[in-house]
């Protein structure tokens, strides 16, 4: 089930038109209408204010349900979260494939007291999501293997730090920089194997969102 039919079916079971929809959430009918067909994906914005009208978490619109847990409800007990597992291997190296990317396996529940401890910069937590890093590039700080939590709200490069970026067809996990006239640095940390990517227009660079945690909680 594609995010558009999951849009569909939440909405007739709770006796909504797709203008209900549109003025709940403050966007035009005409923007709803391509979200069911598939012509364009909801802002994060927009996923979170339908998460919320729908009372699913945003992790159920893009990804849909579990059996085996139970992602598409807010969870009733606020010292736990439960954090998408997906399925893609965000290279410390020369770049997983982007094709093969965000697939959900499962959810893992952890204590929000412990993540907060843990996670020492601002982050969403109905946007964090765990990914797998894959090569040596980034070694000493990441080894192939860890798993990395990302917060995928964090879309644009406002500082440095760790990113996950999609560019020319790979998934990329380095440190990434803004340069003047519209330019990313990509950095990794084995800098003496891997040197620096310098890309030209940051137009062709996908932010999917920022590394705050290692699983094993070493901090990024």
């Amino acid at each position: 089930m594609t995010l558009g039919e999951r849009l569909t079916s939440l909405r007739k079971e709770r006796g909504l038109s797709v203008r209900d929809v549109a003025r709940k959430v403050n966007v035009s009918h005409v923007s709803v209408v391509k979200w069911v067909n598939g012509d364009m994906t909801p802002s994060e914005e927009n996923i979170e204010s339908l998460a919320e009208l729908f009372g699913v978490t945003p992790a159920f619109l893009r990804y849909g349900d579990l059996s085996f847990d139970r992602p598409q409800t807010l969870e009733p007990n606020e010292n736990e979260i439960s954090i998408p597992v997906l399925d893609v291997r965000g290279s410390c190296g020369y770049g997983g494939n982007e094709e093969d990317a965000f697939q959900l396996v499962k959810m893992l529940r952890v204590e929000n007291d412990w993540l907060t401890a843990k996670i020492k910069s601002p982050f969403c937590r109905n946007y964090l999501h765990i990914i797998t890093a894959h090569g040596d590039s980034m070694r000493p700080t990441l080894e192939s293997g860890d798993f990395i939590i990302i917060d995928t709200s964090q879309r644009n490069i406002r500082y440095d730090g760790i990113y996950v970026v999609a560019y020319s067809g790979g998934v990329f996990i380095k440190r990434t920089q803004l340069l003047p006239g519209g330019k990313v640095r990509l950095l990794s940390d084995n800098s003496e194997k891997y040197p620096p990517i310098i890309i030209d227009d940051i137009e062709s660079v996908t932010v999917i969102g920022r590394a705050v945690l290692s699983f094993n909680a070493r901090d990024l």
